[in-house]
């Protein structure tokens, strides 16, 4: 219960962290990385809804229409020029979904409600470090899987996540 817990605490925290990263962008500097995905691998739309409690993420399957306005690899490729968007080292596997984010409200409503989006996902990538001062990082890092999410139909960045390591 207590790891569990834990585990939560820390997906919420490395999440905020990301979202004051995104929000600060502009005064602290570029913050994607240099290398940009060596392979994105398009796998459509998602197959079954699927959910991240941790980071409060909810995929659901996309109705057969209207298609998304923009491909995946298009979408990448403008979120990384514009600059402000999360995107991570090595290979990424992108799905379109319709997503919510019950994470963050506005006057209880999600802020991220029902999203077509493309979900850019990078798999087994080292997690942020939170914990106490002077807590030293494990001797083997934690893996986790980071999402960064795009508006599949204006390409404008939504968020971006770190969550367990999906099954």
């Amino acid at each position: 219960m207590f790891r569990r817990s834990l585990t939560i605490i820390t997906a919420v925290v490395a999440t905020l962290v990301l979202l004051v990263i995104v929000v600060t962008a502009p005064r602290v500097g570029p913050i994607h990385m240099a290398k940009v995905a060596a392979r994105l691998a398009d796998l459509g739309p998602v197959q079954t809804q699927r959910s991240y409690p941790g980071v409060g993420i909810i995929l659901e399957v996309p109705d057969s229409a209207p298609p998304a306005a923009m491909r995946a690899a298009d979408v990448l490729a403008s979120c990384k020029a514009k600059g402000g968007c999360m995107v991570f080292e090595g290979d990424s596997q992108a799905e379109l979904a319709v997503v919510t984010d019950r994470m963050y409200t506005s006057a209880g409503s999600p802020v991220i409600n029902k999203v077509l989006a493309y979900v850019f996902t990078w798999k087994g990538q080292p997690c942020a470090i939170f914990g106490l001062v002077n807590t030293s990082p494990p001797s083997v890092p934690w893996l986790c899987d980071k999402m960064t999410l795009i508006d599949a139909n204006t390409g404008t960045y939504l968020l971006a996540v770190e969550t367990n390591p999906s099954p």
